[in-house]
């Protein structure tokens, strides 16, 4: 988690405050300074883009879509302890996240492995102290019917870039149709000076 203070464009979506995210730069460290992050679209990074050799693309930004749509869980990021099987899926959840960002795709999400490294090269990924069973079932659950999340990737060059979620314009603008209809509705059952209901 990391406190978001100010925003423009973009940044104005995610609230001021404390925001969860998943690391999605295998090549940075977090930055423990106060830094201003680019807001960009997930398929755009992770920046910069030397390991991987170019930004993930959109069919990897919608795996991970679909993923945080399907099995991201908010109590990971709300601060406070944490359970141990809350650390643990959210662990797995950022080895998902991983193996879709550095391997190549798989012709089939039940290929999907968080344990084997089957890129070519330097740039794959692996993990095997971890709940991979788990991370391997989300992975292999992923077929592009699922719910998607509205996510955006938090980045600086220099330091790890962040996948975080969006609020739902949807949702938002259901409150705001919703408050604004009971204000009509209290504005039109009170009284008016004469003491009649309009």
């Amino acid at each position: 988690m990391f406190n978001k203070t100010a925003g423009t464009g973009q940044g104005e979506y995610l609230d001021n405050g404390y925001i969860g995210g998943f690391c999605m730069d295998l090549s940075e460290y977090v930055a423990h300074d106060s830094l201003t992050y680019d807001v960009i679209m997930p398929q755009d990074g992770p920046r910069p883009t030397s390991f991987l050799g170019e930004s993930m693309g959109q069919a990897k930004a919608d795996y991970i879509s679909e993923l945080w749509g399907r099995f991201y869980d908010p109590a990971w990021s709300a601060g406070g302890s944490y359970t141990y099987q809350q650390n643990k899926n959210a662990e797995a959840f950022a080895a998902a996240v991983w193996e879709i960002i550095y391997e190549d795709l798989p012709t089939s999400s039940s290929a999907w492995d968080v344990t084997v490294d089957s890129t070519g090269g330097s740039r794959g990924f692996k993990a095997t102290n971890l709940d991979y069973q788990k991370a391997n079932a989300w992975l292999g659950a992923l077929d592009g019917t699922g719910p998607i999340a509205d996510l955006r990737a938090l980045s600086y060059v220099g330091a790890q870039d962040f996948i975080v979620e969006i609020p739902e314009p949807s949702s938002i603008a259901i409150f705001a149709v919703s408050g604004l209809c009971f204000l009509i509705r209290k504005n039109r059952t009170s009284p008016d000076a004469s003491g009649l209901k309009i």
